[in-house]
């Protein structure tokens, strides 16, 4: 009982502090249905997956309800859509709306979980959640990281998808860069036995083009998507979402990389996030 009082007023005061600042729905409706004109709805029949991530600031049950034919637009040119900074109601609530199946993992005491949301055409074979991110150095409140395993009978793709949101910034970059290094350490030794294709999206909370927090990555095989990119992926500034990738097939490639920050819209601003919404699609040669 003491848990659901403390999330629900955890929530209560987000959203009673969020609402006064949201733009109309409708008003940001239409910047999302602008800026998704090229991205086409996902469907059964695409030889194709599309892949998203997105850091969706606080999405609590009330967001979700009032931005829900936002986020309708939004989840449904995916077939994976791997988000942080969600709720367990939240989640469930736009799911619900598009019949997409929702795997969330366990929050932090400020509320915050990650998770994804996928195309019910997608076969989940394993959920995972990695408690190993926790409590590095000391640090409370930190996020788990969670993997679902995957298998498209569309395209034969088999692959595990591993959502993440690392330290934020907060307490100064010289010590956190040691938590999100350390994080990122913890999560390989974790999946060090795993030699299937492998994708690590979400909220690193450094900058992938310049930060060496992600050496753990790289050190172990790692790749990471349009290496050579430098736009920001949130509203303060910097590349601070993206993905990565290991044993990924010859014949799979990743393309496509668009980057939508619906925050820079005047109509729209911070309402939905102050995090862009990145897509990708794993195509088949």
């Amino acid at each position: 009982m003491t848990t659901l009082i403390l999330k629900k007023t955890i929530e209560s005061h987000f959203e009673y502090e969020q609402s006064s600042v949201w733009a109309s729905s409708n008003s940001v409706l239409a910047t999302v249905n602008q800026q998704l004109i090229n991205l086409p709805l996902a469907n059964l029949n695409d030889q194709h997956i599309t892949l998203g991530s997105w850091n969706t600031e606080y999405l609590w049950q009330a967001k979700a309800n009032y931005f829900k034919s936002s986020y309708k637009q939004i989840i449904k040119r995916h077939h994976i859509l791997a988000l942080q900074e969600v709720s367990s109601a939240g989640l469930s609530t736009i799911a619900s709306v598009c019949d997409y199946n929702y795997f969330v993992s366990s929050p932090n005491s400020r509320g915050q979980a990650v998770g994804f949301l996928a195309h019910p055409r997608l076969k989940i074979t394993n959920i995972h959640e990695y408690s190993e991110l926790l409590d590095v150095y000391g640090i409370h409140d930190l996020r788990p990281a969670m993997q679902i395993d995957v298998f498209d009978p569309q395209t034969q793709i088999t692959l595990s998808v591993i959502t993440i949101h690392l330290k934020s910034m907060l307490g100064g970059l010289s010590f956190t860069s040691l938590v999100r290094k350390k994080q990122l350490q913890n999560l390989i030794v974790a999946i060090s036995n795993k030699n299937h294709p492998t994708i690590i999206l979400g909220d690193f909370n450094c900058f992938l083009d310049v930060s060496t927090d992600i050496e753990p990555l790289f050190n172990n095989g790692f790749n990471i998507a349009n290496p050579n990119n430098h736009t920001s992926t949130q509203l303060a500034g910097g590349r601070l979402d993206g993905l990565f990738y290991k044993n990924l097939p010859d014949l799979i490639a990743i393309k496509r990389y668009n980057i939508r920050n619906f925050w820079r819209a005047s109509l729209a601003g911070r309402s939905l996030s102050d995090h862009g919404l990145l897509t990708w699609r794993l195509e088949k040669h």
